[in-house]
């Protein structure tokens, strides 16, 4: 993989400039005009794009890339990625406190961002690793890692049960 292919796949929400979406009764447009790549819901890159959108759009398990050649997403994949974003919603931190916690490397939405980065790629192990970096040592930091060290947990428990529901007959 380049640095370019490398690039493209790491997006976070604050991105700018991605593609723009609407939900319409039930369902996410993602308007991919402006992408390099084909619309394909079975790239990791559209699938990662798909995982942004959804997560401000709520719930929504049938989706449409557009770009004046259509591609669809729904049924069992469409749930699986519905499911996944709402996994993803719950799980970033909500406001950092007044300690500092913005500027530390293991900052709560830093390790959990990281968790998320390269989805569907598996990035929990590397997220879990950022935790036993050394921390600042200030007052609330061990209770901290603590607090994302079960994040995580709860992530991979619920990802693998999630899966786990998908591939049963």
């Amino acid at each position: 993989m380049n640095l370019k292919d490398m690039a493209g796949r790491i997006r976070t929400p604050k991105d700018a400039g991605g593609p723009k979406s609407s939900v319409t009764d039930g369902t996410l447009i993602v308007q991919c005009e402006g992408c390099p790549s084909s619309p394909d819901p079975g790239s990791d890159r559209c699938i990662g794009c798909l995982m942004d959108q959804l997560m401000g759009a709520g719930s929504c398990d049938r989706m449409i890339l557009r770009n004046g050649n259509d591609r669809e997403l729904s049924g069992a994949p469409g749930r699986f990625l519905a499911e996944a974003a709402s996994i993803r919603r719950w799980s970033m931190p909500g406001t950092l406190s007044e300690r500092g916690c913005a500027r530390c490397g293991l900052s709560p939405d830093k390790v959990i961002g990281r968790a998320w980065a390269d989805f569907p790629e598996e990035s929990l192990s590397f997220a879990r690793e950022m935790l036993d970096w050394e921390d600042p040592g200030k007052e609330g930091c061990r209770g901290c890692k603590d607090r994302t060290s079960r994040i995580l947990d709860d992530i991979e428990h619920d990802m693998r049960c999630l899966v786990a529901r998908m591939v049963e007959p």
